[in-house]
């Protein structure tokens, strides 16, 4: 690369990234894969969670406190 062939810098705002991204081949195909609504009744149950975590809470507050344990035992 020559350096006379660098470009300076131009501010791009959002709407203008978005717009180019958008009509660029790899923005389209993004765009119509999107569109298209996930079928629930071809993935495997288990999958996706239907819970908020991925754990109960009972195993969050084992993992907590582990951690914990670790701290007081490494301060101490």
């Amino acid at each position: 690369m020559i350096l006379t062939d660098i470009q300076p810098y131009k501010f791009v705002t959002v709407r203008e990234f978005c717009e180019k991204f958008q009509s660029f081949h790899i923005g389209q195909k993004l765009g119509d894969e999107f569109g298209v609504h996930f079928d629930k009744s071809k993935s495997h149950h288990a999958a996706l969670t239907t819970r908020s975590y991925g754990v109960s809470k009972k195993e969050l507050l084992k993992a907590c406190s582990a951690r914990e344990f670790l701290l007081m035992k490494s301060l101490s």
